[in-house]
């Protein structure tokens, strides 16, 4: 069996690193985000007190991971034309989607976790109409 050169060693660690970051959005998506989003601002308990869910940890190491592993196969590739082409295109769609979810979604998620007050509007309304229903 031939030696594993560099450039695929590299190859290797960006598809584990990188699953490393997409297994746990996907999870996230079918499991936590359906719960804080259910029933907001009461389904934001999950996320505070002494043993709220905290995934900022976990983020802040495998994001960086996985963008360098993104880095490192681009550079031990580029001799080849139609991996670097695959893995540009790759980098730039997980640099968009880590830009956007850092710029957008991660402030929204804090603003409205910390600020419990701006959804006070949404409650009382679902509330009134809930009780008008009994």
């Amino acid at each position: 069996m031939a030696e594993l050169q560099l450039s695929e060693a590299c190859l290797a660690g960006l598809v584990f690193l990188y699953s490393l970051n997409f297994g746990p959005m996907v999870f996230e998506s079918f499991t936590s985000d359906r719960t804080w989003a259910s029933k907001p601002p009461d389904s934001f308990h999950m996320f505070l007190g002494l043993y709220g869910h905290k995934t900022a940890h976990y983020w802040r190491v495998v994001s960086p991971l996985a963008l360098s592993s993104f880095v490192l196969s681009i550079v031990f590739n580029w001799h080849v034309v139609d991996r670097r082409f695959w893995l540009c295109a790759a980098l730039a769609l997980y640099v968009a989607v880590q830009a956007s979810t850092m710029a957008y979604f991660v402030p929204e998620q804090e603003r409205l976790i910390t600020g419990r007050g701006s959804l006070s509007g949404v409650r009382s309304s679902s509330h009134a109409r809930t009780a008008g229903s009994h």
